[in-house]
């Protein structure tokens, strides 16, 4: 990639649903107002519509909410407040400097003529829910994305519970080209992050992500500068792994687990996977019988009334097994 002396006009591409994505806006926006080089022009919220969506969005009410409704069924549980703004909401405040958007689905030919019409020609991609096309890879001159993990020992989703699990002393954080096989392409930044402050908590290991954000937005003018000058970054090298959504699940399994297993996975994690009425659900607390887990909140809920949710139908939209 040879060195470009036309302004970076940076398309990001996030989940308003993230702290990781409103944290690394944030920071995007501060670096911007001091670079004559690179500019702003268009933001993507990618998080899909759905319940999922609007429990998780980071307006101050849903916030609040969410966090009573934990501590109340789950008072065992180290949550920490999770409140960081939204990135689309502040974004519309900043009115006529660059065109927002939120996007159902990022590949379709709708959408491809909306960013082309931005002039955009640089994707930055921050925990973006949806997985870019080779047709809009394409379409820019660079496209970077943001991952979590050590490349490419661990492509895919949570690297660092992964990498607690297998006993890691640190993970990493990594900016990288963009292939349409995920996770792949050159590196153009790295970071360590001491797996040594995560001390089995939810709330350490929020906290450690958190921190590991800060720090690897302070590399962002790095990121522009490895662009302006048209550096290729460096090849991937390791035994490459991905771990996806069924990867994670069966990390949280516990039907089988000890007592003191299936504590650690949830303190870590906030919740583990169970069966119930030959549902796999998400379990937020349990109880101990001869050394085994049992069920004691289902989505933070009561058994009784994930039972009545069941009997009327909406309980089953939740089997993470379908």
């Amino acid at each position: 990639m040879p060195r470009t002396d036309k302004k970076l006009k940076i398309a990001y591409f996030g989940n308003s649903t993230s702290y990781v994505s409103n944290i690394m806006f944030n920071e995007l926006v501060k670096l911007l107002k001091h670079r004559k080089d690179a500019e702003l022009v268009a933001v993507i919220d990618a998080a899909k519509e759905g319940i999922i969506y609007r429990l998780n969005r980071q307006d101050i009410v849903t916030a609040l909410l969410r966090h009573a409704v934990a501590k109340l069924f789950n008072p065992m549980q180290d949550i920490p407040f999770d409140y960081h703004g939204d990135f689309i909401t502040k974004a519309h405040r900043m009115l006529l400097r660059y065109q927002v958007m939120k996007a159902s689905d990022i590949n379709s030919k709708e959408f491809n003529e909306q960013i082309k019409a931005t002039g955009a020609n640089v994707a930055l991609s921050v925990v973006c829910p949806q997985c870019f096309s080779q047709n809009l890879i394409d379409s820019f001159d660079y496209c970077v994305n943001y991952h979590n993990g050590k490349l490419p020992e661990y492509r895919g989703v949570c690297p660092p519970v992964f990498a607690i699990m297998n006993n890691e002393s640190y993970s990493r954080y990594t900016f990288h080209f963009m292939l349409e096989k995920i996770d792949s392409g050159n590196i153009l930044v790295q970071g360590i992050t001491p797996l040594k402050e995560a001390d089995n908590s939810r709330s350490s290991m929020v906290k450690m992500a958190i921190k590991e954000t800060y720090a690897a937005s302070k590399q962002l003018g790095t990121v522009i500068d490895c662009l302006a000058s048209g550096k290729q970054g460096q090849v991937q090298c390791g035994n490459p792994h991905y771990s996806g959504l069924k990867e994670w699940n069966q990390l949280l399994r516990c039907n089988d687990s000890s007592i003191e297993q299936a504590r650690h996975k949830l303190i870590l994690c906030g919740y583990i996977v169970m069966k119930f009425k030959e549902q796999d659900v998400y379990v937020t607390n349990i109880k101990e019988n001869n050394g085994k887990p049992i069920i004691s909140r289902i989505y933070y809920l009561p058994i009784w009334l994930w039972k009545l949710l069941l009997r009327i139908g909406i309980g089953k939209r939740f089997d993470i097994a379908k």
